[in-house]
């Protein structure tokens, strides 16, 4: 079920306006978020950090793409975790009624994690969960 909203604007890197919101409740079984390490050049040296970014419905990116729609140029993607919805921010009102009419059916599903490593010794049939690779 989608609602569509009245909120402020949101804007991209290069000013561009999304103004027409559409929130969607988050499946509870899902995680909205995942967190990456990144490379921070500070006065000491190098410095590892943690950031985090939303993890869109992945039927519902599809969707937008396959009305050729681009993420950042047409629409923005934001979580919000007080109320638990996604909010999908569009800078035309004609997507963000064509999205919320189409999307309340949709199922939800993000982009999984990738496929684990199972590697096996053939001596000691011992399974390594992170290979390192040599040359």
């Amino acid at each position: 079920m989608t609602t569509k909203t009245k909120k402020k604007a949101i804007y991209n890197t290069s000013g561009t306006k999304f103004s027409h919101c559409v929130r969607v409740p988050k499946d509870p079984n899902l995680d909205a978020t995942y967190s990456f390490k990144f490379p921070v050049l500070t006065h000491k040296g190098a410095e590892m950090k943690w950031g985090t970014k939303v993890r869109p419905i992945k039927s519902l990116t599809t969707y937008l793409q396959g009305c050729s729609l681009k993420r950042y140029q047409d629409y923005m993607v934001q979580y919000d975790v007080l109320t638990k919805h996604y909010e999908y921010y569009f800078k035309e009102g004609k997507y963000a009624t064509l999205f919320a009419m189409t999307c309340s059916t949709m199922l939800q599903k993000t982009a999984g994690k990738g496929y684990p490593f199972k590697i096996e010794c053939p001596n000691c049939q011992h399974q390594f969960r992170h290979p390192t690779w040599t040359v």
